[in-house]
């Protein structure tokens, strides 16, 4: 895999009138405007996530309506001059998991709300890595868009599968790895050319002994982590950590790393200043927000209280217009400053003592990184 040579601020795309809800009430319109401003204001990359629920709903085939939607949104991405990094199966928002109806176990309630469409339930979620239905499911939902979509000018990238675990654990790294080969050998060849990660959360990343990072090495794909958590034994500086988790996970898969902040948290949005340049500093490829706009009244209103903090780090008003913090994420996205290699005073890390102790190897590794 070629890493970019800029450090890139990759924020989501939320359209502020629909936010998560956008494919369902889809304006061309509307996302034409929006990327023109992105583009006006610096941007260069967006993300952007599809909804599992519309783009498959049976669970067979990926709709043709929503292929037509992304086919549309790509084209606005060119025609604006941007590129798009591409979410395939992200199966959380917010406090949420974000989940189609039929990859849910009927009667069986769990602790998590899920979303599927506008409906929300407590089910709990059938097993993503094994059940054969889903499997399936999932290979040719990534077969069908990546084939029809790999060589297009404006795909940046392929994040194929974001957070799984959110929803259920595997029941062991040989599991893991299994459902790993899968997704990537579902791959069209003319995506292969383009960025592959896989995202995963801070969890995965340092208590699971499940979760086989190491394992994307061979694949030739990287790590995209969510930092949404942190140990009660990492430091009270975000910067100081960021660093480090953007190094230990480079460290870890075998490639730089890409982090993906979450939206505030007790009020407090991380500074560009100090988040991004400690995600930089760490050697990490790119430093992923959570949304591009603030959402509107209506948009907010359709969300679960306890997810409306993740759409707090907007770079920019419903208006379009830079908020406060935005305007120095901007112009960090706008400097382009070069991607940095791995620390050299981050040190290796061995895959099989990881995966039996992976909080103490990720101890042991923030100690040496901070001497």
């Amino acid at each position: 895999m070629t890493e970019a040579a800029a450090f890139e601020i990759v924020p989501t795309y939320w359209p502020a009138r629909t936010g998560i809800f956008w494919w369902e009430n889809f304006s061309l319109e509307e996302v034409r405007r929006d990327f023109d401003s992105a583009f006006s204001l610096g941007l260069s990359t967006l993300s952007v996530s599809l909804s599992w629920s519309y783009f498959q709903p049976a669970g067979r085939g990926v709709a043709a309506g929503a292929m037509r939607m992304l086919e549309a949104t790509l084209k606005a991405a060119e025609d604006a001059g941007l590129h798009v990094k591409i979410s395939l199966l992200p199966v959380e928002v917010g406090s949420f998991l974000w989940l189609p109806n039929w990859a849910l176990t009927p009667g069986s309630l769990g602790q998590r709300r899920v979303l599927s469409g506008h409906h929300l339930s407590s089910r709990n979620a059938r097993n993503l890595y094994q059940d054969n239905t889903l499997r399936d499911a999932q290979a040719r939902l990534i077969r069908e868009i990546t084939s029809e979509f790999g060589s297009h000018p404006a795909v940046a990238g392929w994040l194929l599968a974001d957070c799984m675990t959110a929803a259920l654990e595997p029941d062991s790294a040989a599991v893991f790895r299994d459902w790993l080969g899968l997704i990537v050998d579902s791959v069209g060849q003319d995506a292969r050319l383009r960025s592959l990660r896989c995202g995963f959360s801070v969890r995965d990343l340092i208590l699971s002994t499940r979760i086989d990072l190491h394992a994307l090495t061979g694949l030739g794909i990287g790590a995209q982590i969510a930092a949404k958590w942190k140990p009660i034994w990492a430091p009270d500086s975000d910067a100081a950590w960021l660093s480090f988790l953007a190094a230990f996970a480079g460290r870890t898969s075998g490639s730089l790393a890409a982090i993906a902040l979450s939206g505030a948290r007790d009020g407090d949005v991380p500074a560009a200043e100090s988040a991004g340049a400690a995600v930089r500093d760490g050697g990490a490829a790119s430093c992923c927000l959570p949304t591009l706009f603030e959402l509107s009244r209506e948009a907010i209103v359709a969300l679960p209280q306890d997810s409306r903090n993740t759409f707090a780090l907007a770079l920019l008003s419903s208006s379009g217009l830079p908020t406060p913090h935005g305007e120095a994420w901007l112009g960090l996205a706008r400097s382009k400053p070069a991607v940095r290699t791995m620390p050299d005073h981050m040190p290796e890390v061995d895959p099989e003592l990881r995966l039996r102790d992976p909080e103490g190897v990720a101890r042991e590794a923030f100690a040496a990184f901070n001497l």
